[in-house]
C-alpha cells in the first residue's frame, strides 16, 4: 500500500509536470513567461487544499499529492528569485508537513540568512529540531532568537520555551 501511494504521488507530480511542458510548449509563444510570483501562488494554492481542505477530510493521499505539486510550484518560484522568502517560507512548511524534516531545516537556514532579524523564523527553525528531537539545536536556536527582542514579555516567552525544552524527554 505504502509503495501504491509513492507512486501514485510520483504520476501525479509527472502528470503535473508533463501538463506544464505541454501548456507552455503550446501556448508559450503567446504568453509571456511567468514569474515567481505566479509560481508562489500556484504552490500555495496547492498548499492550502491539500492542507485546510483534503487533510481534514482524511484524503491523506490526495493532499500528499497537492502537497507534493505545491513543492514543484515553490521550487520553481526559488529558482527564479532565489530571495523570494515567502516561497522559502512556505517550502519550509510543507516539508515540515510531510515530515521531511531535514529538508525543512535547510529551507529555515535559508530563510535566517534572507531575514535574519525576524525572531519567528527562528522559532520556527527551534520548532522543527523539537519535532527531530534535536533539542539541543532547537536551544541553541532559542538562546540565539532571545537576542533579537529587547521586549521583556518576548524574552520571557522565549525563555518559557527553552525550560520546556529541557524539561523535555532524556536526549
Amino acid at each position: 500500500m505504502n509503495q501504491f501511494r509513492r507512486i501514485s504521488v510520483a504520476l501525479g507530480v509527472i502528470a503535473l509536470m508533463a501538463f506544464m511542458l505541454v501548456y507552455f510548449g503550446i501556448c508559450g509563444s503567446k504568453r509571456k513567461p511567468q514569474d515567481e510570483k505566479y509560481y508562489h501562488e500556484l504552490g500555495l494554492t496547492l498548499y492550502k487544499e491539500g492542507f485546510y481542505d483534503l487533510l481534514p477530510e482524511g484524503n491523506v493521499e490526495q493532499a500528499n499529492e497537492k502537497f507534493e505539486q505545491a513543492v514543484s510550484a515553490f521550487q520553481t518560484a526559488i529558482s527564479l528569485n532565489d530571495n523570494h522568502i515567502e516561497s522559502h517560507q512556505y517550502l519550509a512548511r510543507v516539508f515540515a508537513v510531510q515530515k521531511k524534516y531535514s529538508a525543512a531545516v535547510s529551507e529555515h537556514f535559508r530563510i535566517t540568512e534572507l531575514d535574519p532579524d525576524n525572531i519567528n523564523n527562528y522559532l520556527f527553525l527551534a520548532s522543527i529540531y523539537v519535532r527531530m528531537k534535536r533539542y539541543d539545536d532547537a536551544e541553541k536556536v532559542l538562546k540565539h532568537a532571545k537576542t533579537l527582542s529587547k521586549e521583556p514579555a518576548v524574552i520571557e516567552q522565549v525563555n518559557v520555551l527553552i525550560k520546556k525544552i529541557r524539561e523535555s524527554p532524556p536526549r
